[in-house]
């Protein structure tokens, strides 16, 4: 069990409700951009040749949409979700043919050995077991089968999720959200690697690759970074007016220095394609 300060690992429920309750931002603002990674994922999954596909943690659809049209006439697509508004919106983007549900990465309802292909972007790092995910995935693909993870890659790497505590330690503002478990705690790439082989697959290949948001300016990065997350927001709640304003400009300043000297702002994600 974690001791007061460590970081602690969120729930299945916590995660269910912080990604509901996220849905709508999420789609409008972060997935168009994960999709990048997502898709060269996709590539790598040798779609044209599937019958079954599941695709875990799939949000609100956009990857699901990307893939459909390289499967074949007569695939069967499942797509699912922890959330039930991600599956909402799923539902309402995607078409009829593809089966949309609920599932829990950690305990899918699905027998053993029943798809071919498996795809899983950006969530992997963040269930509270993803070694038992990665055993769920294993356990659902039938023998020589092909598995995509993506999850967060190295933080030096990633400015989308670095500027906001880069700018809370030089103001001095302290964060009154409890500490969770770190969504990078899957980058270094032999230990993820090894932890794939562990879980019963074969055959991994495990590459970074950036994914880049196009932000016009630091003020927009401010204005969308800070408020379209529950947690971000509840945040914002507990400051003065006063350190909000600071908060708010300074990471406008930073975000602007990254965009001014010609780099993007950037996730940069860890890929992975295992053969079951």
């Amino acid at each position: 069990m974690a001791s007061a300060t460590e970081p602690r690992v969120p729930t299945l429920e916590e995660l269910r409700d912080k990604w509901s309750q996220f849905a709508e931002a999420y789609h409008k603002h972060i997935q168009p951009s994960t999709a990048i990674a997502a898709r060269q994922l996709a590539s790598m999954l040798r779609l044209k040749d599937a019958t079954s596909v599941l695709e875990v943690g799939a949000g609100p659809g956009v990857d699901a949409n990307d893939m459909l049209p390289l499967l074949p006439s007569g695939a069967r697509f499942v797509v699912t979700d922890l959330s039930p508004e991600m599956v909402k919106i799923c539902k309402q983007s995607l078409p009829s043919t593809v089966i949309v549900e609920e599932a829990n990465a950690q305990a899918l309802q699905y027998e053993t050995a029943s798809f071919d292909r498996y795809f899983a972007s950006l969530s992997l790092q963040l269930v509270p077991d993803p070694d038992q995910m990665l055993r769920e995935a294993r356990r659902v693909l039938q023998p020589g089968g092909l598995a995509g993870f993506a999850v967060w890659g190295r933080k030096e790497n990633s400015s989308l999720f670095t500027i906001q505590p880069s700018v809370m330690n030089q103001l001095g503002i302290v964060s009154t959200v409890p500490p969770v478990r770190s969504n990078f705690h899957l980058s270094n790439k032999q230990e993820l690697r090894q932890r794939v082989l562990n879980a019963g697959f074969s055959k991994v290949l495990l590459w970074y690759t950036a994914i880049v948001h196009d932000f016009k300016d630091g003020q927009e990065y401010a204005d969308i970074f800070l408020t379209m997350h529950p947690d971000n927001r509840r945040f914002l709640e507990s400051l003065s007016e006063e350190d909000r304003q600071k908060l708010f400009k300074g990471i406008a300043a930073e975000a602007d220095a990254i965009l001014d000297r010609g780099d993007p702002i950037t996730l940069e994600a860890l890929l992975v394609v295992a053969q079951a």
